[in-house]
Formats: structure tokens, sequence, C-alpha cells
């Protein structure tokens, strides 16, 4: 194989250096040499220029021939003290992390979606299958782990904790990328960068998938590059890794898209694509379930998605790279400027292609995936910050490179204060104000405690999206003892609850199934007020149902949900729900 220093001592040589000499110097290479093959001596020349640049990247021999990607170099100074420094540094990165991974960690209170994580990962083995098929099969992997995860405990801290887990473990990982497509110093600052970026850490504190994706996004990459870098059998962890992350998250397959589209920058003999075409072919074959799902399911799902714009993308990648205003934005910017222009002059320079593919490869990662959700809006809205996080690793990446790369290094330890400062002041914003709309979602805590409070044996429940008993029943489950009434009316599953729960169905199928309703009806309004300015159809017949032959004796209003109380008598008990709340 060729190494650093055999290159060196081929740069050494006359231009006219002998073919014979040559072959003994390149005798690791597959190919024969002939006395009068002038341009395989070019060739060789060539390959031992390429030795020469500063991080030693070059093409070399696969044993079947196969031109592969050379390893990262190690830095100098490689010795224990300095594995013992880093070492250091990425457990003082990752304490950093986890403070503030952990920091309010229970501060905000379960939300819709965070509730369907903890009530599916509850399911009896027949019922989680049926629901991820019929509904919820878009993050399949993690309700598995959660399911076990949950068997340890269900509390709000609890559940998110396990996210927290695979955002510190993240850290690593990025670290060890940063370092096999740059070097360590870039792989250090991007590790930091994420460390401390707020939209990390704030779906880090997330009992969905998203911490998950994150993780899975930089192992996928790191396997590509290793595999390319180096004869591997690791192409099968490639594929397990890249099937993982899509049963994680549908839109994970947009960063396998992107990886591929950075290999088609590449000389044809640098990839091996019988290698990478095994890997798609079994990666195709154990993700066939999802296209039947989609085409099954459609875009019903989709439909509360709003049509993106170019204010809500510009407000999207500035929350994302680290919620620090335009500022933030504008340095990120800056250092990915820096970063593009290097990747430029690769390219225009004709470096050797382990110079120029990283450059290919976190553009591509970062950029594709946006640029795809934002043209497939046109026809059907697809752009959702938190379902593009992949894309984060890739963005601070990019600003790493960017930071390292500038000159003099004065200007480049300006620039990373600069950012670290703005990126720890969103940091500290976002604890205080939240960062998007999830965490201004119905106030279930206060809701559901108003209805516990206020129910006598009895009382039945109904709600106007058939999905909000699930978070009903998470906070029911977290009442101790757990309380019996108000029982649902509509309770496809008796008791517990089933795969019809977690399907959204139109009201008239809903009340045509639902129970005759009892002396007293709580009813709960999601996201629709029946009293409010525009009160929709379907709240208005649900209020006109439950009215006949009742009263509308109490009706409180929390943040996202109307609570009303229908009943037949008026008696002391409800008079006092007429009270204004306090």
């Amino acid at each position: 194989m060729c190494e650093t220093g055999m290159g060196d001592a081929v740069a050494r040589q006359s231009p006219r250096l002998s073919v014979r000499r040559a072959s003994r110097l390149f005798r690791g290479f597959n190919f024969p040499l002939a006395s009068n093959d002038n341009s395989l001596v070019e060739t060789i020349h060539l390959r031992a220029r390429e030795c020469m640049t500063p991080a030693a990247n070059i093409a070399r021999m696969s044993p079947d021939g196969t031109q592969l990607l050379s390893d990262a170099p190690a830095d100098k100074g490689e010795g224990p003290v300095p594995k013992l420094l880093g070492l250091s540094g990425l457990l003082l990165l990752g304490s950093v992390a986890l403070i503030l991974r952990l920091h309010n960690l229970g501060a905000r209170s379960i939300w819709y979606d965070e509730s369907f994580s903890a009530m599916i990962a509850r399911l009896r083995w027949s019922q989680f299958v049926l629901t991820l098929w019929n509904r919820e099969g878009n993050m399949a992997f993690y309700y598995f782990l959660l399911h076990f995860w949950e068997q340890l405990g269900s509390n709000p801290v609890f559940l998110r904790s396990l996210s927290v887990i695979f955002s510190v473990a993240a850290l690593p990982m990025t670290y060890l990328l940063g370092t096999r497509l740059f070097d360590r110093r870039t792989g250090a600052v991007a590790a930091w960068l994420l460390a401390i970026n707020a939209y990390d850490v704030r779906y880090a504190q997330e009992a969905r998938s998203y911490a998950l994706v994150v993780l899975l996004s930089i192992l996928s990459t790191w396997f590509l590059a290793r595999n390319l870098q180096q004869s591997s059998r690791a192409w099968g962890a490639y594929t397990t890794t890249n099937v993982l992350l899509v049963y994680s998250h549908f839109f994970g397959g947009l960063v396998i898209i992107a990886q591929l589209l950075s290999l088609l920058l590449l000389p044809r003999a640098a990839v091996p694509w019988r290698s990478v075409g095994r890997s798609l072919f079994w990666f195709a074959v154990f993700v066939i379930p999802v296209p039947l799902f989609i085409i099954r399911l459609g875009t019903d799902a989709l439909k509360w998605i709003p049509q993106p714009d170019a204010r809500q993308v510009l407000d999207a990648l500035a929350v994302m790279a680290g919620n620090g205003g335009r500022t933030l934005l504008m340095l990120s910017a800056v250092s990915l400027l820096i970063a593009g222009f290097r990747g430029w002059q690769t390219w225009r320079s004709r470096q050797s292609v382990c110079e120029r593919w990283p450059y290919a490869l976190i553009f591509a990662w970062l950029i594709v995936p946006i640029a795809a959700s934002l043209l497939a809006s046109y026809a059907q809205p697809f752009f959702v910050t938190r379902f593009l996080i992949f894309c984060l690793p890739a963005l601070l990446l990019g600003v790493a490179a960017g930071i390292t790369q500038l000159r003099p290094s004065a200007l480049a330890v300006a620039l990373f204060l600069a950012i670290s400062m703005f990126a720890l002041t969103g940091t500290v914003a976002a604890y205080r104000k939240g960062l998007d709309d999830t965490d201004a979602v119905g106030d279930w805590p206060a809701a559901s405690s108003y209805i516990f409070e206020h129910a006598q044996p009895g009382d039945g429940i109904f709600f106007f999206l058939t999905l909000g008993r699930v978070t009903f029943e998470y906070y029911r489950s977290q009442r101790s003892p757990a309380q019996v009434w108000p029982e649902a009316l509509y309770a496809p599953n008796e008791s517990e609850l089933g795969w019809k729960d977690f399907v959204n169905l139109p009201l008239g199928d809903v009340l045509a199934h639902t129970r005759p309703a009892s002396e007293r009806v709580w009813v709960v309004f999601i996201r629709d007020d029946p009293n409010g300015a525009r009160p929709s159809r379907a709240s208005v017949v649900t209020r006109a149902v439950f009215a006949k032959n009742r009263h509308a004796i109490a009706e409180r209003k929390f943040r996202g949900l109307t609570v009303m109380l229908f009943s037949r008598d008026l008696d002391e008990h409800s008079a006092l729900l007429l009270q204004p709340a306090k």
C-alpha cells in the first residue's frame, strides 16, 4: 500500500525515475511494470505527488484491484500523551453535553407526540405491531427500544433520558467522523458545537426518535467513509445502520441519497461499486415495508404541515444553527463559505480524491435533504425542521471545517469563540422560551388534572379528536392511585388502548361507535373551540350531540384545549364548576 513515507521517497527522486526503482517502491500495487511504459511512469509520479499532500489522502488499491480512499492520517505527535489529552477532552465534552441535556429535562410537560411514544411502548406485542402498520410505522425502531426502556420507568424525565443517551453518544461519533474526514481539530470543534447546540439539546429532551436519528446518520456516514478508506467487511454494518435509520424516521432515507450523490463525484475506480450495490440491494430488501406503508396510508398524516416560504426556511436554519439569531446564522454561513471555498480549491487543483470527497459529502448531506423536502412541498408540504434534524451534524462539520481552515490562526480562534458564545446564548434562551411550536401545544397536565379532580363515578368522556384519548390515558397512568373515572365513551379496545385508538377517524364514524352517554359527559375539544370566533362545523355538531337533553354546566379553557361538562341535572357539585377559574 502507498503510505506517506513512500510518497516522500518517490518525490525526492529525479523526474526520470527508473521504472525498476519505481517497481520496488510500488510493489504493493497489483499491476505489472513494463520497461517501456512511459504512461505508467507518469502515473507513478502522480501517485507520488498525491502522497505529498498534507493529509496524505490518496487512492490506493484493494486486493481485488478496486481503488480505495486512504485512511485519515494520524496527527503529528501521536503518542500516549496526545491520546490521553484527546480522551480527557472527550470526557469533558461529554460532561458538558450531559449537563446541558439533563438541565430542565422534566420542566416541559409531556406533549401530544411524546404521549404517543409512551403509550405505544406499553402496548401488547400484537397491538404494538398493528399500531405500527396502521399508523405509527415512521418511528418503529425507536418505539421498539422504548418498549424495553419504559419497563424501567414512565415518568417524563426517565422517558426522555433515552434520547439523552443517544444525543451524548453522538458526540464521540462526531469527533471520529470529523477526524476521519478532515483531522482531529475539525472533529473536536464539530463535537463541541454539537454539544452546545440548542436544537440538539432541545430534541435530546424529547421522547421521540430525533436524537436517535442524529446518532444513526453520523454512524452511517462514518461506516461509509471507513469502507471507502480501507478494504473492510463493514458494509454489513453500513447496511444495517441505514435500515435502522429509515425505521427510526422515514426522512432518514434522504441521508443515504445524499451519500450516493457524493460518491458520483468520485472517480469510478475510487468507489467499490460492487460492495455499494450489494449494500443497496439488501437495504432495499429490508425496507420494502416502508414504501408499502406510505402508499397504503397516503399523505393524510401530513396535512397539518403548512406550505413553506422563504421566511420559514430562514428561521428554520437559524434555529438549527443554534438559536443564536441571525448573527449566529451569519457566522455559521461565513464558516461554511470558507469550507466551501476550500472544497472548490481541492476540485479546481485536482487534488486527491480523499481531499475532495469530504467536502462533497458534508455539503450533499446538508443541502440535498433540505432541497428535496422543499421541492416535494410543491405537491405536498414536507418541510418540518425537526424532521430534517439529521442535517445538523453536516452543518456543524462544515462550520468546523471552515473554522480550522481559516488563516491566520487568530482569526480562526476568534470565529470559534464567537460562534461558541452565540450558541451557548441560544441554548440558555431555549430553556426559557422554547424553540418551536411543540413547546406551546395543549396544556394537558392542567386539563387532565381539572377533569380528574371533578369527575364522579359513572362519568364519561369524549374527545373531539379521538387521538386525544392517548394523551389523556398517559396522564391517567401517572396518577397514584390510578383513577377509573371518567371512562372513554369511544373505546374500540375496551378499557386498554389498542391500535384503533391511534387512528384518527372521521367524526361521524366515531359517534356511530360511541357508547351511550352517561348522566354526565366530559367533552375535550382539541385545537378547536365550539364557542370561539370561528368554530368548525364538526365541533358545533359535537356540542349539539352531547347537549341534547343535557345542560352545559361547565367550561374551562386551557392552552390549546377546551373542556366542557354536560349534565342532565344541575346538582350542587356541578354548580361549583360554574365558578370562574382561579
